[in-house]
């Protein structure tokens, strides 16, 4: 099933945030339907310039001439056909709705407080939630990579112990003093008749995040040991089975099971399971012994999602800590 996230989410993180009609049309049609379904992509202002819809080689600013009554009629130059009239449907344009989808996301998210603007149509504070006894803000935020990056990034680095969230990209640990924690939502979040979280992927990353910020020895296995290790188990047992332990430390070296799983695939030259990277991390005691914090479940709570087979899980947040 196409997940309509991932035609809405690079419209958001672009800076003219919106999208012909045209494009929108050649969409999945159960894509189109269930954005607007939500709430989360609405009309845009009628585009003032479009595409050729006769030829589709050159973009043209519109022209406008009186009509019959009150009418006004409107049509480009074309070199090959000389006018083209344009019709209301070829003028409508798409953008996201940023407010709308701070909603659900703040929703499924299952926070506390009240979501909040903190930049204009760049940054917001979805609510907080508890790790590891601590109260944290969870934002979202969109257009970091932009030249004005900046103005967001000061915003986020004043808020209390920020688990920040972007649509399609995290930035790079040079881009901050001390890095956040940062969640992809294209990774984690998926569209069906609602926005579902996968809370495993988001644990996993608070829980990379943590290990990294204390130098746990966990961490301490580079890449290339790892792939090492990795080469070796596989040649003493003759077989691409791996142990626990290196799918654990490939989980917290790569901070997703995801991520895990892809990095695995490519070390062993066969196929291995977001499934698969769970199953081991559970056999040694799952996220909660991992993180070594008693109140750890306070991120994870068994809630299987009803909604689509995919493993995934509500975030709750218990109570808050003031």
């Amino acid at each position: 099933m196409v997940d309509p996230l991932e035609f809405l989410l690079p419209i958001v993180e672009s800076q003219q945030m919106t999208i012909g009609n045209d494009e929108a049309i050649r969409w999945p049609p159960e894509v189109l339907n269930t954005l607007v379904d939500l709430g989360i992509l609405v009309d845009a202002e009628d585009a003032g310039v479009i595409r050729c819809p006769e030829c589709g080689d050159h973009w043209e600013e519109l022209i406008a001439r009186d009509g019959p009554g009150d009418s006004t009629r409107f049509f480009i130059s074309c070199p090959e056909v000389l006018r083209v009239d344009v019709t209301q449907e070829q003028r409508r344009q798409w953008r996201p709705n940023l407010s709308g989808l701070v909603r659900l996301l703040a929703e499924s998210l299952n926070l506390s407080g009240k979501s909040q603007e903190l930049v204009p149509e760049r940054l917001w504070r979805l609510g907080r939630m508890n790790w590891n006894g601590d109260s944290r803000d969870v934002l979202f935020v969109r257009g970091l990579q932009w030249p004005d990056g900046e103005q967001p990034r000061s915003q986020i680095v004043r808020q209390r112990k920020p688990v920040l969230i972007s649509s399609t990209y995290a930035m790079p640990d040079e881009f901050w003093r001390t890095p956040p924690p940062q969640l992809v939502l294209r990774r984690i979040a998926w569209l069906a008749d609602r926005l579902e979280i996968d809370v495993e992927e988001v644990a996993a990353c608070l829980l990379y995040s943590s290990k990294k910020a204390v130098g746990s020895t966990t961490l301490s296995l580079s890449e290339e040991e790892l792939k090492l290790t990795i080469r070796r188990q596989i040649k003493a047992e003759n077989k691409s089975e791996l142990t626990d332990d290196i799918f654990v430390s490939a989980y917290l070296q790569e901070g997703s099971l995801r991520a895990a799983a892809k990095f695995l695939s490519k070390q062993t030259n066969s196929e291995v399971t977001k499934d698969s990277v769970k199953r081991a991390v559970d056999r040694q005691g799952g996220i909660s012994a991992l993180a070594n914090e008693s109140d750890s479940d306070s991120i994870v709570r068994g809630v299987a999602s009803q909604h689509r087979d995919r493993q995934g899980k509500k975030l709750a947040t218990g109570k808050p800590t003031k």
